[in-house]
């Protein structure tokens, strides 16, 4: 650990006005208090947690359709998602997938996978449910002539039977065993209270039901005909609000509670106990939220740390509760302008060692990973505030500020250098080799031609170009500029262009007719994308290098919209190209130019 410490003079902290005590995007561990060499106490770490960077979203495929609803490795080995209305095989090495078949069209909310290891049951809500052959991925819909299957918003397995809550009803009933057939006596009520049945969760070998309001646990006693009855003695005085938010860890149950005295708390479920797991600043910051019913939870493990995640669509809000510290942090993605939003996953399952979640917008896959530190490219923002600090309603002030800081942790992320800015602070008319900015990298000299700094752009006639001096600071970095055209009722032909490691250049150019962005390999191959023209604003290029991956993206500001490799415009960041080389491995010096 590194202690940053600053001192000589009064610093102010002044009290803060959130209602809890804020860690977004940030998660705490428990940092040894004595020192376990000498076994002294009092002289370890100077507080009682440190707190690490959530996971990153290294995108592994994207699929056809948008919002993915449900993902799901099979006992069997093969692994399965729902994307917009589509059942898909996720092809491990490659996680492209392949359509199985379609389940009902225009929903959003998350569908309910499982298998008994021959048949893998889908349902989504609906009257209607769904199943995959293990054996072959044929696809096809659950025909019962029984009349007992009726469709659900969560199917589960115990003792070789897949178990489906009847919807809007105090029923649940199970397939026979190892089978998707149906017997219609195969049917109970929940009957310890009056509610209804919202969904049921499977731990440690028994079945919690849960209500509108109580929850009830079962088990299968074998007895004759349907197999499973009420485990006497128990009762949970708790239901829930929230059919999506229940997901198991280990022997816990966790849920949005519901009961008769109110709405609001999260709880877990043990050994037929609850406990309230919820703060008193969650429940008042869910308290502000419009809707509740919404909610969506998932549990998934790293480094030793447990989580179950509960995420607020309407409210755009993503709380995470950390099982093995008992403490809770915000989880957030923040768009192009900065401002958050609730986390892009909507779904996740363990595949292959990969912990794999569904983005709930579009169709990709990602992997949670703790050595990425961006969002598929979109920064983190990571916030960490502090208690309410009192003293007799006075500031408090204090001299000194002392910060433990880990350090190392970059791992192979890439430096974004500023090397030049489109927003100038020399007059109209400076040539650009005279031009100052204390946030550029060096200074600018001559290769050809000549540019000069008008309106806060540069410009120049003919041909020009310019070097930086100064060598980045490793091979692998990000460059960004922004290509402004001066005529938006005609395009000019020209082009502005940036290379860097000495090898890889980026071009926006103009034909005439419309605008083109190019990725060139100086010495190897090129790619051409199309882009149309644009009303007004800018493109904005960046130019990601790292290892042999040199990747191009393009957003436009005209309406944000982000440069697909087909040339389609999308509200998703998405690179526009992507090529693998490592003919140019060195750090290099940044070469800025164009044509007019």
């Amino acid at each position: 650990m590194t202690r940053l410490a600053l001192s000589g003079g009064a610093y102010e902290a002044r009290s803060v006005i959130a209602s809890a005590q804020r860690c977004l995007n940030l998660y705490a561990e428990t940092v040894p208090t004595g020192n376990q060499n000498t076994g002294a106490t009092g002289q370890g770490e100077p507080v009682q947690f440190a707190y690490y960077p959530t996971p990153g979203l290294r995108k592994l495929s994207t699929l056809p359709q948008n919002g993915v609803r449900a993902i799901r490795q099979a006992t069997t080995g093969g692994i399965y998602a729902v994307a917009g209305s589509g059942v898909y095989r996720i092809d491990p090495s490659t996680w492209a997938g392949t359509l199985l078949g379609s389940i009902t069209s225009g929903h959003r909310t998350p569908v309910s996978m499982q298998d008994n290891g021959l048949q893998m049951a889908i349902v989504d809500g609906s009257p209607y449910g769904w199943s995959i052959d293990l054996t072959n991925d044929t696809f096809a819909a659950i025909s019962d002539p029984t009349g007992m299957f009726s469709g659900a918003d969560v199917v589960q397995y115990l003792d070789t039977y897949l178990l489906f809550n009847k919807p809007r009803t105090p029923q649940f009933y199970s397939s026979d065993s190892l089978s998707l057939k149906f017997d219609p006596l195969w049917f109970a009520n929940k009957q310890s209270f009056s509610d209804l049945l919202v969904t049921l969760a499977v731990a440690k070998r028994e079945i919690w039901l849960l209500g509108d309001r109580t929850t009830e646990v079962w088990y299968n006693s074998g007895k004759p005909d349907f197999t499973f009855e009420e485990q006497p003695g128990t009762f949970v005085d708790h239901g829930t609000c929230a059919k999506y938010s229940a997901a198991v860890h280990d022997n816990s149950v966790f849920w949005l509670s519901k009961d008769r005295q109110g709405r609001g708390n999260v709880v877990q479920g043990a050994g037929y106990l609850t406990k309230r797991i919820s703060t008193h600043a969650i429940e008042q910051e869910m308290a502000g939220y419009e809707t509740l019913s919404d909610a969506i939870g998932f549990c998934y493990m790293m480094a030793g740390h447990a989580f179950y995640v509960l995420t607020f669509p309407k409210a755009d809000r993503t709380w995470v509760y950390d099982i093995v510290t008992g403490l809770w942090h915000e989880w957030c993605w923040i768009d192009s302008n900065g401002d958050e939003h609730r986390h892009r996953a909507n779904c996740c399952y363990p595949c292959n060692d990969t912990i794999v979640v569904g983005d709930w917008q579009n169709g990709n896959l990602y992997a949670l990973d703790r050595d990425v530190y961006t969002d598929d490219g979109q920064p983190i923002k990571r916030v960490r505030a502090f208690p309410h600090l009192l003293n007799d309603g006075n500031r408090v002030f204090y001299r000194q500020f002392v910060a433990d800081i880990d350090t190392g942790t970059g791992g192979g992320e890439v430096i974004e250098q500023t090397l030049i800015r489109t927003t100038f602070t020399a007059p109209d008319g400076t040539p650009l080799e005279s031009y100052s900015n204390d946030a550029d990298v060096g200074t600018w000299t001559v290769v050809s031609g000549a540019a000069q700094i008008t309106g806060n752009a540069l410009l120049g006639t003919g041909a020009a170009e310019y070097r930086s001096t100064a060598l980045m600071a490793g091979p692998d970095y990000i460059l960004t500029f922004k290509a402004i055209p001066t005529d938006y009722s005609i395009v000019p032909t020209g082009n502005v262009h940036a290379t860097a490691r000495s090898g890889y250049t980026a071009t926006i150019r103009g034909d005439g007719a419309q605008y083109w962005v190019d990725l060139a390999v100086s010495g190897g191959s090129s790619t051409s994308i199309a882009m149309g023209t644009i009303p007004s604003g800018h493109y904005a290029v960046t130019l990601r290098l790292q290892g042999a991956t040199i990747t191009l993206s393009v957003q436009r500001s005209s309406d944000s919209l982000w440069l697909r490799g087909d040339g389609a415009w999308t509200a998703t960041a998405s690179n526009a190209i992507t090529v693998n080389d490592d003919t140019h491995p060195a750090p290099g010096q940044v070469t800025i130019g164009g044509s007019w």
